[in-house]
């Protein structure tokens, strides 16, 4: 088959990453363009992986009317998702888009709109992080049962983050950048959906921030699941790798995620009930099967498999709005100071 012709937009840091898988992949894609608004970058990224000159753009729409694509990577800040993937869906090009969906619950909700009138075009939000050996280890321990019914998840994320551009303005960083990888691994873990979420921010005293560093949710699921969620990126001391402590309890017993290489099971034991106290827990630890792709490599995997086949993408558009609610439920109830449901995100 031909290889798929895929624009580039964004060059940033994650944008380089998906330039250097796109090199890596030629068999499959040719690079019909590369897009930044920063002419500097533009030329280093573009004489470091030897793309010709009729290949670099410095607007989006440039390099949709001047080249003969199929499709587009989107890596540009959340502000102007809407702009770049509405653009792209009126010139016929399959989307693949970083996350998050779009800025805002409305501006994800127009996308789908203009989905609708193009059925025939793939469209995906990249979540990398459910694309790891271990998250996906876990998924087959939950699948075959082993962990019961699930009722709690706690996850801890503690990172010390001093990072400039677009996300220092956040006014919740956590909520508004990071929380949507943990938010779509509860989904994709537990097959579960959001049904209310009540969250709190704060900035503590030694925050190198000027907004709010330190986010925390409640949220009720369906399925009977309750997640605690807790996310700093003005940690002192102890710090988590960035998918977090995990720990996902069911009437089977315990599943512990710590970092990425460590999972340990702790099974429900005969009399356990009847003990209050006790010491000595056993645990299992529980064997990483390596994925042969992992993140970006197995994304772009998908979404070449998708054009090809006409599927729809793990995580097309109906799915990962329900992971994009989440965010969004949190934000409108930092803004209210109360619990919000999905219903209230579509009044």
């Amino acid at each position: 088959m031909n290889k798929l012709r895929i624009i580039l937009t964004g060059l940033g840091f994650w944008g380089e990453k998906w330039i250097a898988e796109l090199t890596r992949r030629k068999k499959d894609v040719e690079i019909a363009g590369i897009v930044t608004r920063r002419p500097n970058r533009l030329k280093q990224i573009g004489d470091e992986y030897a793309i010709p000159a009729k290949c670099r753009f410095l607007s989006t729409q440039d390099a949709i009317e001047q080249t003969l694509s199929d499709a587009i990577i989107v890596v540009v800040p959340p502000d102007v998702h809407y702009e770049v993937i509405a653009a792209a869906l009126e010139a016929k090009l399959h989307v693949l888009a970083e996350k998050p969906l779009a800025a805002t619950y409305g501006e994800a909700l127009a996308i789908g709109d203009l989905l609708a009138r193009t059925p025939q075009l793939i469209f995906m939000v990249n979540q990398t992080r459910r694309w790891r050996s271990h998250i996906q280890t876990v998924k087959r321990f939950i699948d075959a049962g082993h962990l019961g019914q699930i009722g709690q998840i706690n996850i801890t994320h503690l990172q010390g983050v001093r990072m400039g551009g677009y996300r220092a303005e956040f006014p919740n960083v956590v909520i508004d950048d990071m929380a949507i990888h943990h938010f779509d691994m509860v989904r994709l873990l537990t097959e579960a959906d959001p049904i209310e979420v009540y969250a709190r921010s704060y900035n503590p005293p030694w925050s190198w921030f000027e907004h709010n560093a330190t986010s925390c949710a409640c949220i009720s699921m369906t399925e009977g699941i309750e997640v605690l969620y807790f996310g700093t990126w003005a940690a002192r001391g102890k710090l988590t790798s960035w998918e977090g402590s995990i720990l996902l309890i069911g009437d089977k017993g315990t599943l512990e995620i710590i970092g990425e290489k460590d999972i340990f099971f702790y099974p429900v034991e005969p009399g356990e009930e009847e003990r209050m106290l006790w010491e000595g827990k056993e645990k299992h630890r529980i064997e990483i099967e390596p994925m042969a792709e992992e993140e970006i490599a197995y994304g772009l995997t998908e979404f070449l498999r998708c054009v090809r086949t006409g599927d729809t993408p793990e995580t097309g558009y109906a799915d990962n709005l329900k992971s994009f609610a989440m965010v969004c439920m949190a934000q409108k109830s930092l803004e209210i100071g109360g619990p919000v449901t999905l219903g209230d995100l579509e009044s």
